[in-house]
């Protein structure tokens, strides 16, 4: 996923709020991989209604719905196009330079 400063700083106060509740995650690991993001979202929205924990909550829903329009608007991978068969080199001229002409 490719996050702008808006997802990283919400991102960045939820991995702080979930410090500060005593679960904390691996930032670095939930920007890059999809399914840990859903998971540890998922995890910590049932932690945070379970405990009544209104600011952690509400920075999980603020990065459900902004993790979700990163992986929506990430285009889909390029296929992986063979290796371009490299060209022979070009036959030697017969023709010798002579100089330039006037």
């Amino acid at each position: 996923m490719k996050l702008d400063s808006k997802q990283m700083h919400i991102v960045s106060q939820l991995f702080m709020a979930a410090g500060k509740a005593g679960h904390p995650f691996d930032m670095a690991r939930l920007i890059k991989d999809a399914s840990y993001a859903k998971d540890t979202l998922t995890q910590l929205a049932l932690y945070a209604d379970a405990g009544g924990h209104e600011q952690l909550q509400s920075w999980v829903i603020s990065a459900m719905e902004q993790l979700s329009s990163a992986s929506a608007s990430q285009p889909p991978a390029a296929p992986i196009v063979a290796p371009v068969a490299s060209t022979p080199a070009p036959a030697e001229s017969t023709q010798k330079y002579i100089g330039r002409l006037r």
